[in-house]
């Protein structure tokens, strides 16, 4: 079965594309996961769910945060977005990913 799964998705956009692809026939299956991101982590998830499509929405999602603490932001946001790019290529990933990135950008 090919799942779509949704890291980050309690913030706005997430948790309302979770409550969307409830309601939705085009996910078959859905997971809202949550955790501390790291490229074992991804890997062992990828693996196991097999998923056609992964949006990645986790972020910190205060401007005025993001500004006032450089290397937290890069953290919590460029780090976790490169172990799930490494690791979906050490897994030979096929599907796709979705990466909206956070309101700090903009």
């Amino acid at each position: 079965m090919s799942e779509t799964l949704i890291f980050g998705g309690y913030g706005f956009i997430g948790s309302n594309l979770f409550k969307s692809s409830k309601k939705s026939k085009r996910f078959t299956s859905k997971k809202k996961i949550n955790n501390n991101y790291s490229l074992v982590f991804f890997k062992k998830i990828i693996n196991k769910h097999n998923p056609k499509n992964i949006f990645f929405l986790s972020g910190i999602s205060h401007p005025l945060f993001s500004k006032k603490k450089h290397l937290l932001d890069i953290k919590e946001n460029n780090i976790k977005l490169q172990n799930l790019l490494t690791a979906a290529g050490q897994v030979k990933f096929k599907g796709k990913i979705i990466y909206t990135s956070s309101i700090a950008v903009y």
